[in-house]
């Protein structure tokens, strides 16, 4: 079954409903398979704005910065919203900055080790035009 969405229901759905569930919330980083938490970021209010392309939103600021807690290979990533119910899961979807992954990191590698400053320079959230 395809669904298609216009772009103005695209547009709206990036700025109002879906993303304000994350107002406030978590962004948290995994080893694979949702392991070893690595990163937790608490998201402002609001935590997106309207991206540059129809049914697009980008985190609030452009990116957000933390220090690891604990070492491992990024992988797996959740959002959350205030009362820790989990709305977005990335499997496998880091990537190092330009690597085409719907979470980009500045690093020099995805392996991070306990205290490594780390920052998350690009996240959006495409409404599709069909799915």
């Amino acid at each position: 079954m395809t669904f298609a969405f216009s772009d103005a229901f695209r547009t709206a759905a990036a700025e109002t409903g879906a993303v304000d569930l994350l107002d406030g919330g978590t962004l948290k980083l995994y080893t694979s398979g949702l392991g070893t938490m690595l990163y937790e970021y608490t998201l402002p209010s609001p935590a997106f704005v309207v991206g540059g392309t129809a049914g697009q939103a980008e985190l609030q600021g452009g990116s957000i910065s933390d220090n690891a807690l604990a070492g491992g290979a990024l992988a797996d990533y959740t959002f959350e919203d205030s009362s820790s119910n989990v709305h977005v899961t990335g499997t496998g979807e880091i990537s190092l900055a330009g690597g085409g992954g719907s979470l980009e990191v500045s690093l020099a590698s995805l392996t991070v080790t306990s205290g490594q400053t780390l920052d998350v320079t690009g996240f959006n959230i495409t409404f599709p035009a069909t799915a």
